[in-house]
């Protein structure tokens, strides 16, 4: 939802953003040192192995160009 709202921000502006926090009652940005993990995530992956395995290299990867031809089972 933070990046959603952020997103919303850039596109549309802050008192937009505000105004859909407002309605969900939730603040547009946390204040620091709130947690931005979510516990639910890991469960949410695929029990496909081919996905499961792209999902875990894009999760460590994810200051790269994550472009499928960088992925390496898709040169395999």
């Amino acid at each position: 939802m933070d990046m959603a709202l952020a997103l919303v921000e850039e596109d549309h502006g802050r008192e937009v953003a505000l105004d859909i926090a407002r309605n969900w009652v939730m603040f547009l940005k946390r204040t620091g040192g709130q947690s931005q993990f979510s516990s639910y995530l890991p469960r949410q992956q695929s029990g496909n192995r081919s996905i499961t395995e792209l999902q875990n290299w894009m999760m460590d990867n994810l200051g790269e160009d994550l472009c499928v031809e960088r992925w390496p089972s898709a040169c395999a």
